[in-house]
């Protein structure tokens, strides 16, 4: 009874094996870039800017990455507290940048995505995501990464979580 519940299991995974893979030469990637890729064709201030080395970009993914705040993230929190405006705007929702610094210091390749409490994709006050844009992309916010004397090109993720308009939560 072992032995044909045995064979029985054997000829399944065999048959899942065999019919399961695809060893076309016409498969599908379905990855073709790397995590931290922004097309600079869709992104925001890509004229003019290129990474380093396109092959290795270090990310950063929580709040903490001192060698790339100027400071730290309270330095970058505070900033931001102190030269937003909120402009009787009403907004609630999430306004998500991903950008890369360059080894060079310089800022470029904004993609932005504008949400609303659900996360689904909406339209938040132009004029208050350009006041975050320009205020997150600010030069003296932001260091170029070294590490053992070279100079990398970064990845860098911002959520700000709005309320009514106001900067109420800046993740990760």
């Amino acid at each position: 009874m072992k032995t044909h519940k045995s064979l029985s299991f054997q000829l399944l995974l065999l048959t899942i094996l065999f019919f399961g893979c695809d060893n076309s030469e016409k498969a599908e990637i379905k990855y073709q870039h790397r995590i931290g890729y922004i097309n600079p064709e869709t992104s925001r201030y890509s004229i003019d800017f290129k990474l380093c080395n396109e092959e290795y970009i270090v990310g950063y993914y929580s709040s903490y990455a001192p060698q790339v705040y100027k400071n730290d993230k309270i330095a970058f929190r505070n900033f931001i507290r102190d030269n937003y405006q909120n402009k009787d705007y009403k907004d609630t929702g999430f306004l998500n940048l991903r950008f890369h610094i360059n080894c060079e210091g310089q800022i470029g390749n904004v993609e932005v995505n504008e949400l609303d409490q659900d996360l689904e994709l909406t339209n938040l006050n132009k004029e208050l995501v350009q006041q975050l844009i320009n205020l997150s992309i600010n030069k003296n916010n932001w260091n170029s990464f070294e590490y053992e004397g070279k100079q990398f090109d970064t990845y860098m993720y911002l959520i700000f979580k709005l309320e009514n308009g106001n900067v109420h939560e800046i993740l990760p």
